[in-house]
C-alpha cells in the first residue's frame, strides 16, 4: 500500500536518511512501518502523501525521535497537509522536543490551528522565527528544558 501512494524514489531517499543498524528488524523505521500493517487507508491517503510532501531528512528524523503512535496520531488529526505545512514553517528540534515531551498530549490539539494559522504566508514566518530563537536558546541553555525532554 505504501507504494501506491509514495513513489518508490521518495522512499529510496528516505531509506539512504538511515543507518543500516535503524534498519533492523527492532529498528525505528521498521517499528514505524510495524504501525501501518493493516491500516490500507492510513497509509494511502495520509502517511504516503506526507512522504511525498515532506523532506526525507525531515521524516527519518521525526520517526528517529517521536514514537510511531505520537507520530500516527497528529497525522492522522492534522493531515498529511497540515503536518507538512508545519514542519516547513516551524523549527522541526523544537516540535519534536514538544512531541516527545510531557506535553506530547496537547501537541495533537494544538497541531490542527496551527497548521491553519501557518496558511497566512507571514504568519508561517513569524513563527518560523520565533520556534527557531525559542529552539536556539533551548539549546544554548539545557538548563531551560522544554516540557520536560
Amino acid at each position: 500500500w505504501l507504494l501506491d501512494s509514495a513513489s518508490p524514489l521518495r522512499l529510496a531517499q528516505l531509506l539512504g536518511d538511515f543507518e543500516v543498524a535503524e534498519l533492523q528488524s527492532d529498528g525505528p523505521l521498521i517499528c514505524f512501518l510495524g504501525h501501518l500493517e493493516g491500516e490500507r487507508r492510513l497509509t494511502k491517503s495520509i502517511v504516503g502523501p506526507f512522504l511525498l510532501l515532506v523532506k526525507p531528512a525531515v521524516v527519518a528524523q521525526l520517526v528517529r525521535e517521536v514514537t510511531a503512535e505520537q507520530h500516527l496520531k497528529v497525522l492522522s488529526k492534522v493531515g498529511p497537509h497540515g503536518v507538512a505545512r508545519i514542519l516547513e514553517n516551524t523549527n522541526v528540534d523544537l516540535i519534536i522536543r514538544m512531541w516527545t515531551g510531557s506535553l506530547e498530549s496537547l501537541v495533537v490539539f494544538g497541531a490542527a490551528p496551527l497548521s491553519a494559522i501557518q496558511k497566512d504566508c507571514r504568519a508561517a514566518a513569524t513563527i518560523k522565527q520565533v520556534t527557531d530563537s525559542i529552539q536556539n536558546c533551548l539549546s544554548s541553555f539545557p538548563e531551560l528544558a522544554l516540557c520536560g525532554a
